[in-house]
């Protein structure tokens, strides 16, 4: 309305100017985001914000309200790990978590939902040996195993890996003697061989050594005979000889009488050849 009159039989005459309508863009606190346009227009898209209203003016105003987007950082219980920012920003590094997942609202708000980066500690097959820890948590010392390896996953999870200590029965060069057993265990007694010494080694694996008896051969050609217990043949009752029997002399006067013969001859001859001589 420009003005207000009253005619001379007393009519008011308001005289009004046609105001042409406008369309505004405007954030929560009525800060233009966007130049006005002319008319009625409708919302337009901006980068970073998203509509929050649209109302019209007593003066025929069009009036749309923006809201700026937002990224939260979350962990999984929606607990807050940092201030929340205006528009989209990309995922931030937090010390000790991982981004788990993003959603994204109806409206464009990106929210960052995190897990906590965990410590476990497991057997080969993938059974835990004891409680996980939350955090990045260092090896610990188990009884009955050692760390073979230690895992990191993508998102910075740390896996220690353990395997069972075990008992080995070896010779003196390493050979195996006796299967493996699982554990700590004292040396057993192996036949044919004698138990040398026992060793712990860099993994705590026990090592029990053991080594070969030497077997004498027995000389089978030569077998040694057994030697009689003089004692006991000491003992034994001790035979007497019977005496020697006489022969009967049977030839002694026959020879007798033959050599008195013989000299008898003997002198004769001599006799006879001394008479010979002397009537020679």
């Amino acid at each position: 309305m420009i003005s207000s009159t009253v005619d001379d039989k007393g009519n008011t005459v308001n005289v009004y100017k046609k105001v042409p309508v406008k369309t505004i863009f405007v954030d929560e606190n009525g800060t233009p985001l966007l130049p006005s346009q002319e008319g009625n227009s409708s919302a337009v898209k901006i980068p970073g914000y998203y509509i929050s209203s649209t109302t019209t003016d007593p003066d025929g105003t069009v009036r749309h309200v923006y809201k700026s987007l937002t990224t939260s950082y979350v962990d999984e219980e929606g607990a807050v790990l940092l201030p929340k920012e205006k528009g989209t920003k990309p995922e931030a590094k937090i010390p000790g978590y991982y981004v788990e997942r993003t959603e994204t609202d109806e409206h464009g708000n990106v929210k960052y939902i995190y897990k906590q980066i965990t410590t476990s500690f497991v057997d080969e097959n993938g059974n835990p040996l004891r409680p996980s820890k939350t955090g990045n948590s260092s090896a610990v010392e188990i009884s009955g195993y050692y760390v073979e390896r230690t895992e990191t996953d993508e998102h910075g999870n740390v896996k220690h890996i353990y395997k069972q200590i075990t008992t080995s029965f070896v010779d003196e060069n390493g050979n195996p003697i006796q299967p493996s057993q699982e554990g700590s265990h004292p040396a057993a007694t192996i036949p044919g061989y004698d138990f040398v010494s026992s060793r712990v080694d860099d993994k705590g694996n026990i090592v029990n050594v053991y080594k070969k008896v030497s077997i004498t051969p027995t000389n089978q050609e030569n077998p040694v005979q057994p030697v009689a217990n003089k004692s006991i043949a000491s003992k034994q009752p001790v035979a007497k000889e019977a005496p020697a029997k006489a022969l009967p002399n049977t030839g002694t006067k026959d020879q007798a009488s033959f050599a008195a013969l013989g000299l008898a001859g003997l002198l004769a001859s001599f006799g006879f050849l001394s008479r010979k001589k002397k009537e020679d």
